[in-house]
């Protein structure tokens, strides 16, 4: 059982450790990244909506599957072949949000579940989610949580021990 939960989570991109002590963190992860699919199938066979929504729809589909690899409105405004500016104004028309703070949080979300449920340290963390060097992920992580990698960690870690 071990090996195909090993397997399991090397296709999610996720690394477990030889220590059999962190398997449940790990499934904490993997029923996290299934609730979000469940919940993304879920709304797309919702009512379809307008133009924009189906636009922003799309959007999110596409970070949600190119997180790490684009970083960039112009990047998903090339796959989805459209002008930034023209995706721009319609993500922000139908959200009320910039279309970059979609790749930012999709990149934060992933940040955090790594931060808060692996032993990996910083540097790893870094490099899985493509950051350029460990200094540029902790000025990324730090501007929008306020905190540190780590002490985001020995927070998190604290509030579970007191829950």
């Amino acid at each position: 059982m071990r090996l195909n939960f090993r397997l399991c989570l090397r296709n999610t991109g996720l690394i477990m450790p030889k220590s059999s002590t962190q398997p449940p963190l790990y499934l904490l992860v993997l029923l996290y990244r299934l609730r979000e699919y469940i919940a993304s199938a879920s709304r797309q066979q919702q009512d379809t909506g307008s133009p924009q929504q189906q636009l922003l729809k799309k959007y999110q589909h596409l970070i949600n599957n190119f997180y790490l690899e684009k970083r960039t409105v112009e990047e998903y405004a090339e796959l989805m072949h459209l002008s930034a500016p023209y995706l721009s104004n319609v993500i922000k028309e139908a959200s009320g949000n910039n279309a970059l703070s979609f790749i930012n949080d999709r990149i934060l979300k992933e940040a955090k579940i790594l931060v808060q449920f692996t032993q990996a340290d910083m540097a790893e963390i870094a490099w899985q989610l493509n950051f350029s060097d460990p200094a540029n992920f902790g000025k990324f992580f730090k501007k929008h949580t306020g905190f540190s990698p780590l002490q985001f960690r020995k927070h998190s870690t604290s509030t579970e021990a007191q829950g």
